[in-house]
């Protein structure tokens, strides 16, 4: 049978059987447990036809199911390549067993062309697989695409919707995780963004490139999928990314705002409730008053507390509440915190105002309580000075009652009892006014009492007055007693000089009748008819004692003149005066005797006239004694009038007197004092002046007469004028103490309009020193923004306030200067309410200026920093722009490049070579000089030095991508469909072949090599390929040439006309392709699917003329 085997021309015969050999071995090379070397054993059990069958045909065999050295193997062989090649199984296995070796040529020769004949179909198969692989990867690369686009703008509306999304938490902790995610989003979500936008765009322009490369038309994306649509999406993304940058940065500018704020309503907080605790001890505090002064004082502290109280709540409280409103306003995380703190202020000024309230009521009990203890005392000392006076009084008359008179005559003892009875009057009228007055205002002292819910006094003298009220009363019994005696005294006096008197008396009548006896008659007569002139009682009664003796003369007379004589001479002889206080006798005894011898009376014609006489004489006795009364009375008018002159010298001096008052308290208890000397002066008129005037109205008024005399005070004018002496006095001390009561008022006004301005100036002080220390701390916490733009708009702020500040330390400190110079023109020298003076307010307008000053430098120190920052940030915005702009325009330049594959990829090379590192290098390091600041937003772009490094890396993962994507098209392109595995082959066999390793092939090693591979040509063939592939004339044929013939021989035909033509070859001329004949020609049964999918079904197949017209339509 080899003889009609031939491999091309006679001339150019090769070894069919070393070259069939040849062609199995490489079929075969590949497959375990077998090894063919040549056509004896390695034949035998059919396992080298199976694989033969299996290389070309894997549906048709499970070469991995099969044993070596089985029978079995030869079936399934014979099956298999009838189904194949459609060989005739003419052998039985046992015929094929014994198959000699050239049989077994013949019959390998068999399957050689069985398998060359389907090498074309083979061919057809594997180009109709290409198509659709390439189909399939271009449907889904569109679909990857398409898809890739929608859920890349899916990923940017999503996040759209967020960075569009200006909810904000109102919390730090918010503000900071949103910006957290908005850095994680330019880390993460940007990158990705950017990172599926440059795939998408690689996607797309490999798309583009594989269809051009396919001739294919152009792929339009549906609309949106575009990548016009997606750059137009992300540019979009890229402007709320900047809104949202700048919203962001705003609210957690914001934030900061609000801490610091909410910082300052803290720390207000806390010395806010430090002054409640200050003054909610204050009014917890009972202060132990003794005095009006401390009352008045207590008193002041707390209108100077509520004052304070007020003005912080109208100013610092109010200014701090509306630091809590703006933080409501602003809806600050914290605001539960802030309300909690201003109610808990409120509360507290609440309870403080409460306290306050409570306090209040005490002090003025306090101040009425110490009144009334001031009101005490004064009595006590008007119960004591009166107690004096009448000590005084009772000294000045206990000398008196104690003194004893020389007394030597009935009219001098008369006098004196006389002067004793106008004491008895006085001490009457003394027990009726000054003692009554004493123990009156004693009682009244006594029995005072203050008693209220917050405190009670009473007298607390009560033992001095009883004490000072008893010595009165021993002493007024005193008197009485030391009266009693001295009237005992002064009436044994009178009796005695009456007994001594009437001796005398009788002595001289005795004597006058003696000498007289003859002429008795005459002289009686003479004596009876005359009037004597009596202008003393003592007169009186010795004129009466003398008519007396005249009687008894007379009767004397009338029975014996001797007798009489005698009797009355015996009388005065035995007449003998004795008592405890004295005694008295007659001492001339003698001329008794001597006077009784001579009397002689006629009295009978005496009688009428004695009678007369006597009635004249007890008449000028009884009118003697109302004189003497009347003297008496008016020694007392005139005592009483010194006393109460004295008295009224006393208050002149007083009521002349300004005492230095320097207090309210010292102003109202003069006052006091004035109205206690009124309540004296209006009990001295009513009773001592009353007095005065009752007994001056008594003696003027007092008057005797009857038809023998008559008798009046004669110098009333001196009693009238005593009297209109004390009605002028009490006028001048009216009016004096209407002058002093003025004089005090003015006084009282004076120290309270001292008192009021120095409250005034304490609060105008305490507002003042708080007014700069709050605006000094307010200055101390400015906010002068966050960027630029915000430092340099607070200029206006800190100007106008700093002009404010000045305005306000010019307006108040001329009100506190103003009541400062008042208070000081009005004497006040010192303020016990506050430790503020001009000059420490002076200091502290200083300090604040200091603090505003401060806050100037601070300012400019930051508007300097801000400028800078600025400065850094516009500097990297000047370099990272532009580094953008380059990554842009580069890849736009690389993504619409039109030009052939070359030169695409050496544009890539060259961009690839030219990144700009450096630059990006630069802008990383200004990067880090705003880090370095503390900068965490730039106004002037949105790209960070991380933005440069994501889109840098992108660029040159882009570059990469690119380079790669088009160096493989150019390599597939060089291929031109052969897979690396046939290259491979090719390569391999060429080498085989050149036996003298030239590099080229003969006419003869190209034809065996040709065979070797399946392809079977003539002589004229090889020429004309030779010819083709290596030039005009050739002989040999190089690798390169070889290689091209093979690629044009193995590669990809894939125009539509030869698609068609390869589905005509596995359908055997029918325009419908069955599955039976898909699965004959071993076509994938992944492409089976995809054909019996997509392409019209048609008389039981499918029509593939349809289907190739639509596959090369996209």
């Amino acid at each position: 049978m080899l003889k009609f085997m031939r491999f091309g021309d006679d001339e150019d015969a090769v070894n069919a059987k070393d070259a069939l050999l040849l062609w199995i071995q490489n079929k075969t090379a590949s497959y375990k447990n077998l090894k063919v070397e040549n056509f004896k054993k390695g034949f035998k059990d059919g396992l080298a036809l199976c694989a033969l069958i299996h290389k070309h045909r894997p549906n048709l065999i499970d070469y991995d199911s099969l044993t070596p050295g089985s029978d079995k193997n030869i079936q399934v062989a014979f099956d298999a390549a009838e189904k194949y090649f459609n060989l005739e199984q003419y052998l039985t296995p046992e015929d094929f067993k014994a198959l000699d070796e050239n049989s077994m040529v013949v019959y390998a020769a068999e399957y050689y062309h069985g398998i060359a004949e389907q090498r074309k179909v083979d061919l057809a198969v594997r180009r109709v697989d290409k198509l659709i692989k390439l189909t399939e990867e271009n449907d889904e690369m569109r679909a990857k695409h398409n898809a890739g686009a929608l859920k890349l703008k899916e990923h940017m509306t999503s996040v759209e919707k967020l960075l569009s999304d200006r909810t904000i938490d109102n919390t730090m902790a918010g503000a900071k995780k949103r910006i957290a995610d908005f850095y994680e989003y330019k880390t993460k979500d940007k990158g990705e963004i950017l990172a599926d936008q440059l795939s998408l765009e690689a996607l797309f322009n490999n798309l583009a490139m594989r269809l051009a490369h396919h001739k294919r038309p152009e792929y339009v994306p549906p609309e949106g999928c575009k990548l016009s649509d997606v750059e137009a999406a992300v540019a979009h993304l890229e402007e709320c990314e900047q809104e949202r940058n700048v919203a962001l940065h705003a609210e957690l500018n914001r934030q900061i705002k609000l801490v610091r704020w909410n910082d300052q309503h803290t720390a207000t907080h806390q010395k806010m409730k430090q002054w409640v605790a200050e003054k909610e001890a204050y009014l917890n505090t009972k202060e132990v008053i003794t005095s009006v002064g401390d009352a008045f004082f207590q008193i002041s502290v707390l209108d100077a507390y509520n004052n304070e109280s007020r003005q912080l709540v109208e100013s610092s409280i109010a200014a701090w509440k509306a630091l809590g409103d703006e933080l409501d306003k602003e809806v600050y995380e914290g605001l539960a915190a802030v309300r909690a703190r201003e109610h808990e202020v409120d509360a507290d000024i609440e309870r403080l105002t409460a306290l306050s309230a409570k306090k209040k009521p005490v002090l003025d009990d306090d101040l009425a309580r110490e009144q009334f203890r001031e009101g005490l005392r004064l009595q006590n000392q008007e119960h004591n000075d009166m107690h004096e006076n009448i000590q005084a009084w009772v000294a000045g008359r206990e000398q008196y009652l104690t003194t004893k008179e020389s007394i030597s005559s009935v009219a001098e003892a008369q006098t004196q009892l006389s002067l004793l009875d106008s004491y008895e009057a006085e001490k009457v009228m003394m027990g009726e006014s000054s003692v009554a007055q004493l123990k009156a205002l004693g009682a009244e002292t006594k029995a005072s009492k203050y008693e209220t819910q917050y405190s009670s006094a009473a007298c607390e003298t009560v033992g001095e007055i009883d004490e000072r009220e008893a010595a009165v009363d021993a002493k007024w019994a005193s008197l009485t007693e030391l009266s009693v005696e001295k009237r005992a005294v002064l009436d044994d006096d009178l009796a005695r000089e009456k007994f001594k008197a009437h001796l005398r008396l009788l002595n001289a009548a005795h004597a006058d009748k003696f000498a007289k006896i003859s002429k008795w008659v005459e002289e009686k007569e003479a004596y009876l008819n005359t009037k004597e002139e009596v202008s003393t009682v003592a007169e009186a009664e010795k004129q009466l004692n003398l008519l007396e003796q005249y009687e008894k003369e007379k009767a004397a007379q009338s029975e014996t003149s001797v007798a009489a004589l005698k009797a009355l001479g015996q009388e005065i002889l035995t007449a003998k005066y004795e008592t405890k206080y004295s005694a008295a006798a007659w001492e001339a005894r003698e001329e008794i005797a001597q006077r009784e011898a001579a009397v002689d009376a006629k009295w009978a014609s005496l009688s009428e006239q004695s009678a007369h006489k006597k009635a004249v004489l007890e008449d000028d006795l009884a009118r003697e004694i109302f004189n003497d009364k009347l003297r008496a009375k008016n020694h007392n008018h005139t005592s009483q009038h010194a006393k109460i002159a004295a008295w009224a010298d006393a208050k002149d001096k007083y009521l002349a007197t300004r005492e230095p008052i320097d207090t309210v308290s010292g102003a109202q208890t003069h006052i006091k004092l004035l109205a206690a000397y009124e309540k004296d002066n209006g009990l001295k008129k009513s009773h001592n002046v009353a007095m005065l005037t009752a007994l001056g109205q008594e003696i003027l008024t007092a008057k005797y007469e009857t038809k023998y005399s008559s008798s009046q005070w004669n110098t009333p004018e001196e009693v009238k004028q005593r009297e209109a002496n004390v009605e002028q006095r009490w006028a001048t001390l009216a009016g004096a103490a209407s002058v002093k009561s003025e004089w005090l008022k003015s006084e009282l006004a004076r120290e309270e309009k001292k008192e009021e301005l120095r409250l005034k100036f304490a609060n105008l002080a305490g507002d003042f020193a708080r007014y700069c220390k709050d605006m000094g701390e307010r200055a101390a916490a400015s906010q002068f923004g966050f960027d630029l733009p915000e430092v340099q708009a607070f200029k206006a702020t800190l100007d106008a306030s700093d002009a404010e500040a000045e305005k306000q330390i010019s307006v108040r400190s001329g009100e506190y200067q103003g009541v400062f110079d008042e208070a000081a023109g009005l004497g006040v020298k010192e303020n016990v309410y506050t430790k503020h003076t001009p000059d420490t307010l002076k200091a502290t307008a200083e300090e604040l200026r200091g603090a505003l000053g401060a806050r100037r430098d601070a300012y400019a120190k930051e508007l300097a920093k801000q400028e800078a920052n600025d400065a850094l940030c516009k500097a990297f915005a000047e370099m990272a722009e532009p580094l953008a702009a380059f990554v842009k325009e580069h890849k736009d330049k690389i993504t619409h490049s039109k030009a052939d594959l070359e030169a695409q990829l050496a544009f890539v090379d060259e961009c690839a070579a030219a990144v700009p590192n450096d630059k990006l290098a630069a802008a990383q390091e200004q990067q880090a000089k705003i880090d370095a600041a503390g900068i965490t937003n730039n106004r002037h772009t949105l790209l960070s030095a991380k933005d440069l490094q994501v889109q840098f890396g992108q660029y040159e993962e882009f570059l990469k991508q690119k380079k790669q994507m088009l160096e493989e098209a150019i390599e597939h392109a060089k291929l031109r469909g052969i897979t690396p595995e046939q290259y491979k082959e090719i390569e391999s066999n060429f080498n085989s072949f050149d036996a003298s390793g030239s590099g080229s092939l003969n006419a003869k090693e190209l034809k065996a090599c040709l065979y070797s591979l399946g392809e079977e040509k003539g002589r004229k063939e090889v020429h004309a390929l030779m010819e083709e592939f290596a030039g005009a004339g050739a002989t040999e044929l190089p690798y390169e040439g070889y290689k091209e013939f093979m690629i044009s021989l193995l590669g990809d035909a894939d125009t539509q006309p030869e698609i068609v033509d390869g589905f005509k070859l596995m359908s055997r001329g029918s325009d419908v392709l069955t599955e039976e004949r898909m699965e004959v020609v071993s076509m994938p049964e992944h492409d089976r699917e995809y054909i019996k999918k997509t392409a019209p079904a048609a008389d039981g197949g499918w029509d593939y003329n349809a289907w190739t017209a639509d596959v090369f339509s996209r």
